[in-house]
Formats: structure tokens, C-alpha cells, sequence
């Protein structure tokens, strides 16, 4: 099985919210809702995303811009927003995706997700994290 298969199944017949995935072997899963495990993982231990295969449920542009910046090799997605495409056909990152959406959404589907809405006026991960971080600290 090829390390994005690895990944993308793990993620659905675990009921993960990610998994990461190098050389065959899965490195990282988390079951944390939303942007958490992708933050975690770029602000604790940025290396371990280096080249790595990704599935996540949800990717919107602001997990994409941060997935972009930790040097990512593949994703695999659940739904993904169209900003998320845009943004990774710009880069090398060779992604597949279950469901495209306008916009990811908050939890109650009122709005746009918060995340989603501050990644549309960031460059990059370091700034997007920035005002993460002045929003909801």
C-alpha cells in the first residue's frame, strides 16, 4: 500500500482527525478537533511534517498554508476548501481530496471558520500563527 493510502485509510477506519505518514510508516495521529493538531504540530516539532504524507478530515487555507510552509510532500482530504486548492496548486504538495466546498465553515454553520477567515489575510504560516495566537489568547 502507498504511504497516501496508508494515511487516508488509517484516518477514515480510525476516525482520526490526521495522520501523518513517512517511509510506510505512521508517525503521528491525533483525534483533536479542528486546527489544533496541524498547530501543535508545526509550533512543537516542525520536523516531523518535513516530506511528510498528510490525511486530515478538513483543510481549509489556513491548514494548507501551514502544511505548505512544513514542507509536506502529499495530503490527502476529506473536504477541502476551494482557497486550500488554490493555494497548494501553487505549490509542489500532490494532494487528493473526498469533497471540495466554497468555504470551510465554523461548527455551526453560520460563518466562515475563523481560521479560514484570518488565513485569507496571511502570506504565511508565521503570520497566520501570529493572528492565531492575538485572536484567542
Amino acid at each position: 500500500m502507498e504511504n497516501l493510502e496508508i494515511a487516508k485509510t488509517t484516518l477514515l477506519e480510525n476516525d482520526y482527525s490526521i495522520v501523518l505518514v513517512k517511509e510506510n510508516e505512521i508517525v503521528n495521529t491525533s483525534r483533536k478537533n479542528g486546527l489544533l493538531p496541524i498547530l501543535d504540530l508545526y509550533n512543537n516539532d516542525k520536523s516531523i511534517l518535513e516530506s511528510a504524507i498528510v490525511a486530515d478530515k478538513v483543510i481549509g487555507k489556513a491548514a494548507a498554508l501551514i502544511l505548505k510552509e512544513a514542507n509536506i510532500k502529499e495530503l490527502y482530504a476529506e473536504l477541502i476548501s476551494e482557497n486550500a486548492i488554490e493555494l497548494l496548486d501553487k505549490t509542489n504538495i500532490k494532494y487528493k481530496y473526498n469533497k471540495k466546498v466554497r468555504e470551510i465553515r465554523n461548527r455551526d454553520n453560520t460563518a466562515i471558520c475563523p481560521m479560514e477567515e484570518l488565513a485569507l489575510e496571511s502570506n504565511n504560516a508565521d503570520e497566520l500563527i501570529e493572528k492565531i495566537k492575538e485572536k484567542f489568547n
